[in-house]
């Protein structure tokens, strides 16, 4: 955490979330879960293979928590997602590991508590939780 380097992402580690996500799995199982960088195609890859969210509290350490991001009713505009993957805790307390924009660099920048308030409460995105997909290939 704080030196995984996040620059070498897409626009440079601006929109990297899923980037380091995928690749922090790829150093963790030696393999890929996935090789888009885009939370509206992440997440129902995730579905598809997990069916529903899971609770937070029924996801392993090491998970996935993801908010896909989708395009504003009436609008052109869109709602940006985001993706991370859960920490130690429980509750809105939980940690939760993402990349820093900013920074570019993956940090522990949410809890469960702060995520749903971002992401559900104030831009109505969905907030889903997943283990890690340990079976199958990537393909896109």
């Amino acid at each position: 955490m704080g030196e995984f380097d996040s620059s070498a992402g897409p626009d440079h580690g601006n929109l990297a979330c899923v980037w380091v996500v995928r690749h922090v799995i790829k150093r963790a199982l030696n393999r890929w879960v996935t090789r888009t960088d885009g939370t509206a195609v992440f997440d129902p890859k995730l579905r598809a293979c997990f069916g529903e969210s899971l609770s937070a509290d029924d996801v392993r350490p090491g998970g996935i928590i993801i908010s896909l991001t989708q395009g504003i009713p009436g609008t052109n505009r869109r709602n940006i997602g985001h993706v991370g993957t859960l920490g130690a805790g429980t509750g809105n307390g939980r940690l939760i590991y993402s990349n820093s924009s900013a920074h570019a660099k993956l940090e522990q920048n949410f809890t469960v508590g702060t995520w749903v308030q971002r992401y559900r409460t104030t831009k109505r995105l969905p907030v889903h939780f997943f283990p890690i997909p340990l079976r199958g290939t990537a393909t896109s």
